[in-house]
C-alpha cells in the first residue's frame, strides 16, 4: 500500500496516527452502509421486476400463465419443431366455458367468482399435470398444449377427461353450481405450422362446436372454408344494404313460412289439423353461392350489425303478407323469430308500435321468437321488454327450449305464452331416459302456467306418435312440411281445407 495516498507521510506522532485511522474507519463503515443500501435497493428493484413481470405473464386469480407466456413459450418451441426433418404432432385443446360460467360473473361477488374460477382451473391442472403445458388466455377460456403425437381418440378421451371434471359440481354452504364446456381441437403440423395458425385452427373447431351444440370437435379445412365463405357472405351484404338501404329489399331478400300444426289426430296416411300457422324465416340468394339459409344469413348479419335494418324489413314484410292473407284466413296466425340485438334494442318496441299502425295487423295474431338464452343476457332488461311487448298486444314464444336454464320460476318471471322444445330432444321421445324425462318436465310446466308447447324438428311418424302420446299436440318439422315459398304456403292452406294433411318425404 503506498501510505502517501492515505495521508500518513505527515504523521509524526502516535495520537495523530490513532486519530487518522479513526477517520478511516468512519469512512469505511459510511462506505459500506452505501453500498448495503445500494444493494438492498437492486435487490428489491429485482424483486418488483419479478413481481410486475409475474403479474404481466399469469394469471392473478389461477396463477397459471396467461395469454402473453403463451406466446413467448409456444412461438419459439413450434418453430424449433417447424426445423425438423420429422416434427412430432401437438395438439392443442381450446377449453371455453359456457354461459353458466358468465351468469356466475354477474351473479356472485368476486370473492365467490374467483373461487369457482380456481377450482375449475385447478381441476384442469389436476388433469393436465404433466402431459403437457397448461395456459389461461382468457376468463373463461384454457388452453392445453399435448406432446405425445396422440390418436384422435385418445384426444376424445382426455377432453372428455377434462370436461366431467369441470362439470363436478361445485359446492359450499351458500351455493352449488355446475359448469359445461366445449373443447376445439387442432393438431401441428397437420392443422397449422406456426401458433398463430394453429390457434386460430382451434379457435374455429372451438365455435362449430359451440354452433352445433356439441362437446367436441376437431378442426378441419371444411369449417375454414366456412369461416372465409362468411367474410364473403359480409362483403356482400353490405354491398347490398349499401344499394337498397332506406330502399325495398325484396329483391335481394325473400320470405319462406314453415307450417306449424295442431293436430286433432294422427291417422296412418297423414294428420288432421286443428289449427295451422307458420314460422317466417328469411333467405337470400347469392348468385355465387344460392340459397342462403336462414341460420347462416342471421349469423353474419348479427356480425355485422345488418340484422337490424334486415329485421325490420322481415317484420314489415311479415306483417303486410300477414294481413292480405286473413281475409281468406282470418285464423292464421305468425311466428317471427327475434334475434338478439333486435330484442335489446331501444328503440324495438316503438318500431313495431309503427309497423302495427302501417300495416294495420292485429298484433295478438303475431308470435315473437325470443331464445331463453338471450333472455339471460339483461334479465331486468328482458322483463320490461317482454311486459312492453305484451301490452302492444303479441304474443311471445321462446325458441331453443330446454337447451339453456329451464325452470319454473324464470318462465313466470318472462311470461311467455308459447314454449317450442327443441329439435335436439326427437331422439330422445322413441327411448327411455334423461331426454325423454326433459319432454314430460317441459309439457307439465307448460300445462301448469297455460302455456302452449311446440315441438321442432319433428321428422318421422313415429316421432310424432310418441310426443303426441306424451301429451304435445303441436308441432313443426320436415314430416309436416320444410320452409316454403308464399305460393306454395297459400297451396298448402287450401290442401288442408280437406281434413287431412299427408305426411312429408323427409
Amino acid at each position: 500500500m503506498e501510505w502517501n495516498k492515505i495521508g500518513f507521510e505527515n504523521i509524526t506522532t502516535i495520537e495523530e496516527a490513532k486519530d487518522l485511522i479513526v477517520e478511516l474507519m468512519n469512512e469505511r463503515t459510511v462506505l459500506l452502509e452505501k453500498i448495503r443500501s445500494l444493494m438492498s435497493q437492486l435487490e428489491q428493484s429485482e424483486r418488483t421486476k419479478q413481481s410486475i413481470s409475474s403479474k404481466l405473464l399469469f394469471d392473478s386469480t389461477t396463477g397459471l400463465p396467461n395469454h402473453r407466456k403463451m406466446d413467448m413459450d409456444m412461438g419459439p418451441l413450434l418453430w424449433e419443431f417447424f426445423k425438423l426433418s420429422n416434427p412430432p404432432k401437438i395438439s392443442v385443446l381450446l377449453i371455453r366455458l359456457d354461459d353458466n360460467f358468465r351468469h356466475c360473473r354477474q351473479t356472485f361477488n368476486t370473492e365467490v367468482f374467483n373461487s369457482i374460477l380456481y377450482t375449475i382451473s385447478a381441476r384442469i391442472r389436476e388433469l393436465v399435470h404433466q402431459r403437457g403445458l397448461l395456459y389461461h388466455p382468457r376468463t373463461d377460456e384454457f388452453s392445453i398444449f399435448l406432446f405425445d403425437s396422440l390418436s384422435e381418440e385418445d384426444l376424445k378421451e382426455i377432453a372428455r377427461e377434462i370436461q366431467i371434471n369441470i362439470e363436478s359440481v361445485i359446492d359450499n354452504q351458500s351455493y352449488k353450481i355446475k359448469i359445461g364446456s366445449s373443447v376445439g381441437i387442432a393438431t401441428f403440423p397437420d392443422d397449422g405450422l406456426n401458433k398463430r395458425i394453429l390457434l386460430s385452427n382451434a379457435d374455429i373447431a372451438l365455435n362449430n362446436a359451440l354452433y352445433r351444440k356439441v362437446d367436441l370437435v376437431f378442426f378441419n379445412e371444411d369449417m375454414r372454408n366456412y369461416v372465409v365463405g362468411n367474410i364473403e357472405m359480409q362483403n356482400k351484404l353490405l354491398s347490398v344494404m349499401e344499394v337498397n338501404f332506406g330502399k325495398q329489399l325484396a329483391e335481394n331478400f325473400t320470405l319462406f313460412f314453415q307450417p306449424i300444426i295442431t293436430i286433432a289426430e294422427i291417422r296412418d296416411e297423414g294428420m288432421v289439423p286443428e289449427k295451422i300457422k307458420a314460422e317466417v324465416l328469411i333467405r337470400w340468394y347469392d348468385p355465387n353461392r344460392g340459397s342462403i339459409l336462414p341460420q347462416n344469413l342471421i349469423e353474419v348479419a348479427e356480425e355485422t350489425g345488418l340484422i337490424l335494418p334486415i329485421g325490420r324489413w322481415l317484420l314489415e314484410s311479415a306483417m303486410e303478407t300477414l294481413v292480405g292473407w286473413q281475409e281468406s284466413y282470418p285464423e292464421l296466425e305468425l311466428s317471427i323469430n327475434i334475434s338478439p340485438r333486435q330484442f335489446f334494442n331501444s328503440n324495438f318496441s316503438e318500431e313495431l308500435m309503427r309497423i302495427v299502425e302501417t300495416t294495420g295487423i292485429d298484433p295478438t295474431s303475431v308470435y315473437l321468437e325470443i331464445t331463453e338464452t338471450c333472455l339471460f343476457d339483461d334479465q331486468e332488461k328482458a322483463v320490461e321488454e317482454i311486459d312492453s311487448l305484451s301490452r302492444i298486444g303479441f304474443k311471445i314464444s321462446l325458441d331453443d327450449f330446454g337447451t339453456g336454464y329451464s325452470s319454473l320460476g324464470y318462465l313466470n318471471k318472462f311470461k311467455a305464452d308459447v314454449l317450442k322444445i327443441d329439435r335436439i330432444f326427437t331422439d330422445g321421445l322413441q327411448h327411455e331416459g334423461k331426454k325423454r324425462d326433459v319432454i314430460t318436465s317441459i309439457l307439465r310446466i307448460g300445462k301448469e302456467l297455460g302455456m302452449d308447447i311446440v315441438f321442432e324438428g319433428i321428422e318421422s311418424k313415429q316421432q310424432l306418435e310418441k310426443a303426441f302420446e306424451l301429451g304435445c299436440r303441436t308441432f313443426q318439422g320436415f314430416l309436416l312440411n320444410k320452409p316454403i315459398s308464399k305460393d306454395d304456403f297459400i297451396t298448402f292452406l287450401e290442401k288442408s281445407q280437406d281434413n287431412l294433411i299427408p305426411f312429408q318425404d323427409v
